[in-house]
């Protein structure tokens, strides 16, 4: 139903409120993270002049489009900043205070903030301690609304909620301000650096003077599109004259015999004038269109250059909203942990920046919930109890820059590593024990393995450092993690600073091109074809004294065969390739080389599609597929260890589940899930139902409540467990439960996952069950 005019203008409404409150938090969180509580007081006194006006100025937004809950929060804040500035002092209580009522701020225009959370911040920031005179009482009260200037004590406030009607008494009518609007902050003709305007990923401010040189290209653009039509005219010209001297010439032979040697001689010499004029024509042409193709060029470059700087934004763009998620998730997990950010003011292209954010945020929230230790655990470690995270943006002398994530926690346990690889059915437990520490690294960036094995809101999937890899090698970066037991971790991005093109092989799969990334090619090399035909069979191929599994790269990517040459080639064209810690051989039709591409993204549905990484245009205007070499060696180390796909797909049909919870709807919903995916499904009302039909049926995986009627999760899981028949057999534990305790009782009695129920979603747990299965 389309929405009615006063509904348009209230979303716009709305839309620009929300732009112009995250530029407020955004320069909040600046001054509360750079706040020095040991500065003077003529630098203090500034600083809390900024916040107030600030906080005051987000009030005032807020109040304009009838977001009460936040006008609250900002009166409650702007009452605290004027005693602090009246006062002249800060203490960490209160600018903590400060920090929590703008992260809670984030969490209302997000949508995702609890009720008892509001309440909480709202009650902190009416009675939180200060050094100095404090403020007056909270909503409503006389005190407050007659204060005068100077800092008077508090008095006990009855809510911790700030009524808006309330709020407008509070505030003298010299201090209202009329709050600015986003569209005025993105029109505004600064002489600025470009930057973006965090009220849309798709709005950027630009200065004018870069508008203007953008202009001054584009004109220079007309030259060539004004000359185009001149240039249709010369090669037309051309044509004709061509034309007229191949029918001249083609008359001229057909009468050829009966004329006199002078008349031959004369003939000869007209088409030696017409072919002339055409060479002349064609020479001149190609001048212009010289000069053209110059202009072109260096007009396109201009172009190119300029939209890149235009797109380059200083990495705090990406980084400033960290600091507000570490403390949340500090306060999560009830760890201390303190964020350093350094290299924030370096550039890098916005398309660099939406491709690595997200690995970036989940980097740092495995941090927090892997890395770091509790507060009591390191204190017996002898460290601080406050842990550290670190993030630098450091540019290199190659045009490249690196970001670096750092903890000072308990480093990457390999044996845990090794433990989860077995437990997600990654590796065999004979082959964890055969691997170096570098390859047991490289495990972590496996789809599935996680050290975590509960499954919450903050980690746990085993799928996110596989998806940061793909990302980051998608733009032609590199990702590294280097660790020491007990000090910590740190992982190294390597990035590009800007993208436009794409290096790679360019390399025949059938009768398709494909672009073969370059960096994870070893070596080009060729096999005769009859070892090739052998080594396929087999699924392996004997190269460097290593038996590594070969592919035909159009079988694994479903490109239509080549057509057979007329005579049997002698040997076959192949490259050897690495992805994380898979090496593979792959068969090809042909091997043009290296070759750069313009890249085009892919857009849904086409997100994710196997094999491929992403699209581009080669300088002949075709268009190729890029490869993605971890999917392509997935499918030919299966084809080497399976025998057979059918066999393999037969085993996934046969697959069988068993559901244990004490609601039906909770069993009726997973039921529908897991048969929609394929799997053979039971249920069970509880723990004693489902024991009976473990030791009668068989079963590939059981998916169980903990809170249950006579047997729990626990229990069952106990009685599995001591069975030397199912002692095996993977268990997913899915709870509202989520205490330490609990969440430690359910890994104890042999768990494989402790999901909870606040944190997975439907795909989620598919997910998990397909890891275990």
């Amino acid at each position: 139903m389309p929405l009615s005019r006063a509904q348009e203008m209230q979303e716009r409404l709305l839309a620009t409120f929300r732009g112009e409150a995250n530029d407020h938090l955004a320069m909040l969180g600046r001054e509360l993270d750079g706040f020095d509580l040991s500065a003077s007081e003529a630098e203090l006194g500034e600083r809390l002049e900024v916040l107030f006006r600030t906080m005051h100025t987000l009030k005032g937004a807020s109040r304009s489009v009838g977001h009460s809950d936040i006008e609250s929060i900002c009166h409650l804040s702007e009452a605290l900043l004027r005693d602090m500035r009246d006062a002249m002092t800060a203490t960490p209580e209160t600018i903590r205070a400060l920090r929590d009522a703008c992260d809670a701020i984030a969490g209302l225009l997000g949508g995702g903030l609890p009720p008892e959370r509001l309440e909480d911040v709202c009650a902190q920031l009416q009675h939180v301690p200060q050094t100095a005179p404090q403020r007056a009482g909270a909503k409503g009260s006389a005190p407050l609304a007659a204060r005068s200037r100077r800092a008077r004590p508090r008095t006990a406030a009855p809510t911790a909620r700030v009524e808006p009607a309330e709020a407008e008494k509070v505030v003298a009518p010299a201090e209202t301000a009329a709050p600015s609007t986003a569209s005025e902050t993105t029109l505004k003709s600064e002489r600025t650096t470009a930057r973006p305007n965090p009220a849309g990923s798709d709005v950027i401010r630009v200065e004018i003077d870069r508008l203007d040189r953008f202009s001054i290209l584009a004109d220079e653009l007309l030259i060539p599109k004004l000359a185009a039509a001149d240039r249709v005219r010369m090669a037309r010209g051309l044509r004709d004259a061509l034309d007229e001297a191949c029918t001249f010439l083609r008359t001229s032979r057909s009468r050829s015999g009966a004329g006199t040697e002078a008349e031959t001689r004369a003939t000869a010499a007209a088409i030696y004038d017409r072919l002339r004029s055409a060479e002349v024509a064609s020479r001149k042409m190609l001048e212009t269109l010289r000069n053209d193709h110059r202009i072109i060029r260096t007009t396109v470059d201009g172009l190119l250059d300029e939209m890149r700087r235009i797109r380059m934004v200083p990495a705090n763009h990406m980084l400033e909203a960290f600091p507000r998620m570490v403390r949340g998730l500090a306060r999560d997990t009830g760890k201390n942990v303190a964020l350093q950010l350094s290299g924030t003011d370096v550039e890098i292209d916005r398309k660099i920046i939406d491709v690595i954010k997200d690995p970036l945020i989940h980097m740092v929230r495995n941090a927090v919930d892997h890395g770091i230790e509790s507060p009591q655990d390191r204190l017996q470690a002898g460290k601080p109890a406050e842990a550290k995270i670190s993030i630098a943006v450091v540019p290199t002398a190659d045009g490249r820059v690196t970001i670096s994530i750092s903890d000072d926690g308990r480093g990457l346990d390999t044996d845990n590593l090794k433990h989860a690889a077995v437990r997600a059915r990654a590796i065999s437990a004979e082959h964890a024990e055969t691997l170096h520490e570098d390859d047991i690294i490289e495990l972590a960036f496996r789809s599935g393995v996680s050290t975590s094995p509960v499954i919450s809101n903050i980690s746990g999937n085993g799928v996110g450092l596989a998806i940061v890899r793909e990302r980051v090698e998608r733009i032609e970066g590199r990702l590294s993690i280097s660790t020491k037991p007990g000090e910590g971790s740190t992982i190294t991005l390597d990035l590009p600073t800007s993208v436009a093109t794409y290096r790679g092989f360019l390399v025949g799969a059938g009768t398709e091109k494909l672009l073969w990334p370059f960096d994870t090619i070893e070596r080009a090399i060729s096999i005769p074809h009859d070892e090739a035909v052998a080594g396929l069979a087999r699924g392996s191929f004997a190269f460097a004294e290593q038996a590594l599994p070969i592919g035909r790269l159009s079988d694994i990517m479903g490109f239509e065969a080549a057509a057979a040459p007329p005579k049997r080639r002698r040997n076959l064209p192949a490259i050897v390739v690495r992805g994380g810690d898979r090496r593979g051989i792959l068969l090809l039709e042909e091997i043009w080389g290296e070759s750069e591409i313009v890249l085009k993204e892919l857009r849904a549905p086409l997100k994710r599609i196997r094999n491929v990484m992403t699209a581009g245009l080669l300088g002949t205007g075709e268009l190729v597929l890029v490869a993605r070499p971890s999917d392509v060696l997935a499918s030919i180390h299966i084809r080497a260890c399976e025998p057979s796909s059918e066999t393999a797909r037969s085993a996934v049909r046969a697959q069988r589940i068993l559901i244990v919870d004490d609601s039906i709807t909770t069993r009726t919903m997973e039921r529908n899930m897991f048969e929609s995916a394929g799997y053979q499904v039971k249920a069970a009302a509880d723990g004693v139902e489902a024991l009976s039909l473990l030791q009668s049926e068989e079963f590939d995986l059981v998916v169980s409540d903990v809170d249950m009627p006579r047997m729990d999760g626990f229990e069952l899981t106990q009685h599995v467990r001591a069975n030397a028949k199912l002692a095996q057999l993977p268990i997913v534990l899915v709870t509202a439960l989520e205490s330490r305790q609990d969440k430690e009782r359910g890994i104890r009695v042999g768990a494989n996952a402790y999901v909870q129920k606040s944190g997975f979603s439907q795909s989620n747990l598919m997910e998990i069950v397909r890891r275990l299965t």
